[in-house]
Parts: C-alpha cells; sequence; structure tokens
C-alpha cells in the first residue's frame, strides 16, 4: 500500500525503526571497520576476513537503506579485502577505499533527519527505543496475511446462492454450513459490501454475476447438466457445474476446486549475521503474510530447521564461520530440506557467485538492495512452485491428505517438539465401518467418493496445526498437537458426527458411512510407535464396541495403557 501523508503504513513505519536501529549503530561499524583494515595485512589473507565481513554487512545495509553510495564504495572496500596483494600498491588501495567508504557516510543526525519522521501513534505508544533486534519465532503475531486459516477464510467471506427451488437452496445452503461455509442466499445478483468468496448460481443467472464480478469463482446448478448446459458454463467462466439434485461429496468436491486445501501459512527462515537487514525482510515478508523466523548464528541452523520446519529459506552468501554455498550445501543433504527453495540475498553481485549458487541447489540469487515488491514475488511464486511439487510427492493421490510415510514422518517431529516444549499432543487412527461391502454393494466410485468426502470433513474442520494423513485402504490418522486427550475426543466425535450425517446418491438408492476410531495423548516417555500403538489398540476396542464411536486410550506417567 502506497505512503499516505501524513500517515505511514504499518510495514513502512516498522521499517523505518529498523532504519534509525541501524543509523545509530553506523559510527560504531565505521570504527570496527576502520581498527580491522588497520589490522589487515596483504602478506597474510586470514586478516583481512574481518574487514571484508565488515565491508559486506555494510554494503549489504547501505544498499537496503536507501544508501547507495556507502554500498558502492563498501563493495569495493570488499572486493580489494578480497583478493589481497603483498605489495605497497595494495595497501594504498585499502586506504584509499576505506577513505572512500569514510566520507560516503554521512553524520548520523543526518541521516536521521532524512528518514521520515516516525508520525504519532494513536494508541499512545512511545518512539521506538531502538533496543537490540532480536530472532523472530513462529509465535510472534502476523499482521495481515495473505494465508489465512482455511476455516477462518470461510467463516467471513460468504457463498452465495442464488437458486430458484427453494428445496435445492435449502439442501445446498445445508450442505455447506456443514462443511464449515458462511453462506448467504440472495434472488438477484448485486453487489456486496465485500467480494464473495464463492457463487452457486442457476446457469441462467451465472451471466448476470459475471457482469458484477468478472473474476468470481461461480459453479453452475443444473437440471441434468448435459454437454450443452457444461459447454454454456464453460463459455460463461464458471468453475464447475452440477446437478440440482447434488449431493453433499459432489459439492464439497466442486468446492475443493475452488478453495485452495494450504492448511499452513508459509513459513520462511532468514538466515543472516545482518540483523537490521533480516529485520527489514522479515517486516515486508509478514506483510505479505508470510511466517518469518530470523536466525542470525548459523551455527544452530539444524536446530531451527527441526523447530521452524521452513518452507523456504533465505539466506546471505557471506556468513560467520562458513559461507552460505556451504551452508546451502549442508541443507541439500538433508531429506527434510531436498525440495526446499533456497533464495540467497546477498551484496555479492558477480555472476560467478550466482553461478555457485545454483550449482549446489539454489533457486534464486538476489542481490541486495532489492525491492520489496520483488523479493515478494520471488519468495510467493518460489513457494507456490514448491508446494505444487510437494503435492505431489508427498500427498496421497485420491485424497490429497498426506501419505503414511509423511505422516510418520510428521508425527515424529510432532513427538519430539512436544517433549521439547513439555506440550499436549494427541494421535486419532481412524477406519471406515464396512468399507468393504460399501465397494463391494456400491461400486469402486462410490468408495472412492467415500473416502474423498472423509478427507474433506476431515481438512474442513481441521485446526490450522493438525496434520491429516491417509495411512492406506480405509485408514486415516490425524495427529493434533497442543491438544489432550479429552479434547482429541470431541474433536474427532465432532467430525465422526459430520460425516455420519452425510448421504450419497447411487443407483441403489442413498447411502451413508460411518468410521470408528482410537486416540491417543502422548505421555511421557512415549516414543512415536508407542503412541501409535495405543491408539491403534483403542481403534480396535471402538471396533469391538459396536463401531461408529470413538474411544481414548487411558495411560499412566509412563505412557503405557492401563
Amino acid at each position: 500500500m502506497p505512503l499516505q501523508s501524513p500517515k505511514l503504513s504499518e510495514a513502512s513505519i516498522l521499517i523505518e525503526e529498523v532504519r534509525r536501529s541501524f543509523v545509530s549503530t553506523l559510527p560504531g561499524l565505521l570504527d570496527a571497520l576502520t581498527a580491522a583494515v588497520h589490522n589487515a595485512s596483504g602478506a597474510d589473507p586470514m586478516t583481512c576476513n574481518g574487514a571484508r565481513e565488515l565491508a559486506h554487512r555494510l554494503a549489504g545495509s547501505g544498499g537496503t537503506f536507501g544508501m547507495s553510495e556507502l554500498s558502492t564504495e563498501a563493495r569495493r572496500l570488499e572486493v580489494l579485502l578480497g583478493a589481497p596483494g603483498a605489495g605497497v600498491e595494495w595497501a594504498s588501495d585499502i586506504d584509499f577505499a576505506l577513505r572512500r567508504v569514510l566520507d560516503s557516510a554521512r553524520s548520523p543526525t543526518e541521516l536521521l533527519c532524512s528518514i521520515v519522521p516516525n508520525p504519532s501513534r494513536q494508541d499512545g505508544r512511545k518512539d521506538a527505543s531502538y533496543e537490540p533486534i532480536r530472532e523472530r519465532t513462529p509465535s510472534d503475531p502476523i499482521k495481515s496475511s495473505r494465508y489465512p486459516q482455511p476455516y477462518g477464510r470461510w467463516a467471513s467471506l460468504p457463498v452465495v446462492l442464488l437458486l430458484d427451488k427453494h428445496h435445492t437452496r435449502n439442501a445446498v445452503q445445508g450442505m455447506l454450513q456443514q462443511f464449515g461455509f458462511l453462506v448467504v442466499a440472495t434472488e438477484k445478483a448485486t453487489r456486496f459490501p465485500i467480494t464473495p468468496l464463492a457463487f452457486l448460481c442457476n446457469l441462467d443467472k451465472a451471466s448476470d454475476v459475471r457482469k458484477f464480478y468478472p473474476k468470481a469463482d461461480i459453479i453452475a446448478v443444473a437440471d441434468n447438466p448435459g454437454l450443452e448446459e457444461r459447454l454454456e458454463a464453460v463459455r460463461i467462466g464458471c468453475r464447475a457445474t452440477v446437478p440440482s439434485d447434488v449431493d453433499a461429496p459432489e459439492l464439497a468436491a466442486a468446492m475443493e476446486r475452488l478453495v485452495p486445501l494450504e492448511l499452513e501459512i508459509p513459513r520462511i527462515l532468514i538466515v543472516d549475521d545482518d540483523s537490521y537487514v533480516s529485520q527489514r525482510t522479515a517486516i515486508v515478508l509478514e506483510q505479505a503474510g508470510l511466517e518469518v523466523t530470523i536466525l542470525t548464528d548459523p551455527t544452530r541452523l539444524l536446530e531451527r530447521i527441526a523447530e521452524v520446519r521452513p518452507h523456504l529459506v533465505i539466506m546471505d552468501m557471506r556468513l560467520p564461520g562458513c559461507t552460505g554455498l556451504e551452508l546451502a550445501a549442508v541443507l541439500r543433504q538433508d531429506d527434510r530440506m531436498v525440495g526446499v527453495p533456497i533464495v540467497f540475498l546477498t551484496a555479492e553481485d558477480r555472476p560467478a557467485r550466482a553461478l555457485e549458487a545454483l550449482e549446489v541447489g539454489a533457486d534464486d540469487f538476489l542481490v541486495k538492495p532489492v525491492e520489496s515488491k520483488r523479493l515478494v514475488s520471488v519468495v510467493i511464486s518460489r513457494l507456490e512452485r514448491s508446494r505444487v511439487l510437494r503435492s505431489f510427492m508427498d500427498h496421497d493421490s485420491l485424497t490429497r491428505l498426506l501419505s503414511h510415510a509423511r505422516t510418520l514422518e510428521r508425527l515424529e517431529s510432532e513427538v519430539l517438539s512436544a517433549q521439547r516444549r513439555n506440550d499436549n499432543l494427541a494421535l486419532a487412527i481412524l477406519d471406515l465401518d464396512h468399507f468393504k461391502q460399501v465397494n463391494d454393494r456400491y461400486g469402486h466410485a462410490t468408495g472412492d467418493r467415500v473416502l474423498r468426502s472423509l478427507s474433506t470433513v476431515l481438512r474442513r474442520r481441521a485446526r490450522r496445526t493438525d496434520v491429516i494423513g491417509r495411512c492406506g485402504g480405509e485408514e486415516f490418522v490425524v495427529i493434533l498437537p497442543g491438544a489432550s486427550g479429552v479434547d482429541a475426543l470431541r474433536i474427532i466425535n465432532d467430525r465422526r458426527d459430520m460425516f455420519a450425517s452425510l448421504h450419497y446418491t447411487t443407483q441403489s438408492g442413498p447411502m451413508s458411512c460411518t468410521f470408528s476410531a482410537g486416540v491417543a495423548e502422548f505421555a511421557t516417555g512415549d516414543t512415536p510407535a508407542l503412541i501409535w500403538e495405543r491408539a491403534d489398540n483403542a481403534l480396535y476396542a471402538a471396533k469391538r464396541a459396536g463401531r461408529n464411536r470413538v474411544h481414548l486410550a487411558e495411560t499412566t506417567h509412563t505412557g503405557t495403557t492401563r
């Protein structure tokens, strides 16, 4: 959003505060650079490393915060320090380059005056106190999001119904509300105060909707739609066509095509020892709705990867103790990170370095300073491509849930996290009741519809942190971080009731299906295998008790079943 005088956008205010903080430290950085350059010797390349790292930091920070001259001169000094010589000429060149850096840096007072003043806050807060930049964690609040929790998005954006027949309208409205959608019924197309999530309308009203909303997602409803009706709907731009007697699973499948199933807000890990540049990058990305964690100490990388499980990594080329190229190579040797995009954000602008980055598996190479719009565009496009590839690799093709192998990996990760944080965790294993009879009597096509509808129920009612997988056949798994056994029992029972209420239209008449489930709560001493075993035993107890129910495994403090 552009700046509007006299007010600034929230992101601009935060970035100005970070810039002020950097400017206040600039004299100290210049003093440190001067001392490091004076200690550098062309005869001993190791003595140049400290000065080179400081010059690299100034090149990146200067460009990022609008000090282009400082950035240019610092980059020249960095290049000279990277190719030390033994003669007097090299020392003279270094001294001259250092003077250019110092001359290009205006006084902190002048720099602070060039910054847009921090506007007075209506909430009474004082100006920033310029405390040291801390590492951001996933628990920090996100100001706005392009990736809201799905259920929250459905609850706030309505699905509009424009259906002539009263009984059809009531039936469709009830189905959508079962799946957690906010539904508004109206008699004619009109302009709404907010843009609806989607429209379900009679085919003859689709054109009217398109006039008001050129890019709206529309599902056309027609009596026994054939090829002509479907062609007409396609020409209008409808995303799907369903019969007027549509059942809940078929309607859910149509809605699936409209609302992307991205249950997680993308997580970004920034690895850069320059906390000011990292903070600015984090602000820009958070305003795009991403979740950002900053890591300034690369020695903690593996620990942070296990905690954050990032969807994308942004790193500098020069880091204390190692290079970005070396760190990227380490990441690519980790099975968890093979498909995770790596974007270099660095002050080095040599084409050879960009080629080296691509050779170790980097996905992009951006030179500081990077325009905010370009940074967001690159990150979002890389995330989207990675999401699509990850979906094919990690998800079951029929239900679009996590595969068995990926579900086990996530269970192991969540158990370790629960142990480390001393937090609640529950595991539920679900199995469809008499599913073989469904396939035998109604056919495998109907069986597939049942499987897909159960996956839809599990996803639509999922919390943001839930992990849902299909572990073969008619068995499903739900991992519930932060949930106690009692919480999980209530949640799974709610989903069981909803699934049991669905009816499927078949050639043999309407039918419905149920599932049984076992729930186990994480306890001290539990391993992933042990909590799985206890949930599985609880599932069989529910089956023996008559099916269509959920059993909770009781545990002692050692994690064993009573």
